[in-house]
């Protein structure tokens, strides 16, 4: 296995490859944690990939790109813009696919926690109907203080009068 520093190589060695997947996969490499190299060269790199728009490997290196916290994603769409039309529409149809499973994951999550909230407050609800329940049931037995009977149960006072209230 071979590894080759690509600090070392010039954007003009990268440009006279052939091959404009290999460019653009290298020079997506080659400034991937440079936010400043990657937004300058992102025209270039999209523009290499133009011939390859039927590859399976143009989505994963769009994908790729757009994964890139780094990405200054402002920049990346006006430059989308100037692109060809047929690769512009290709990268914002990937572009919008991964905002909208994006969202769709967000709102996965949103539901997720709204069950569990919902499941707590619905245990909180219960819990509290029960303990009301054995309040007036001790009340009803008249044999117990209020003072012994939030004793017992783990309430305030306050809260079996407004039980007593309630009945």
């Amino acid at each position: 296995m071979v590894f080759v520093n690509l600090e070392h190589i010039s954007e003009e060695q990268i440009q006279n490859l052939k091959n404009g997947l290999l460019r653009s996969v290298i020079m997506t490499q080659k400034h991937y944690f440079n936010p400043e190299a990657l937004n300058k060269s992102i025209l270039r790199i999209l523009n290499s990939l133009n011939p390859y728009l039927e590859s399976g490997l143009v989505d994963t290196i769009f994908v790729y790109i757009l994964q890139n916290s780094y990405l200054d994603h402002q920049y990346f769409k006006k430059s989308v813009e100037a692109l060809p039309s047929k690769l512009n529409t290709r990268i914002m149809s990937i572009y919008e696919e991964l905002i909208q499973e994006g969202i769709e994951k967000g709102i996965e999550k949103g539901i997720e926690k709204g069950i569990e909230k919902g499941i707590e407050k619905g245990i909180e609800k219960g819990i509290e109907k029960g303990k009301i329940e054995v309040i007036k049931r001790l009340l009803n037995t008249e044999k117990f203080s209020i003072e012994e009977i939030a004793t017992y149960t783990d309430v305030s006072e306050e809260f079996i009068k407004e039980t007593i209230d309630l009945k």
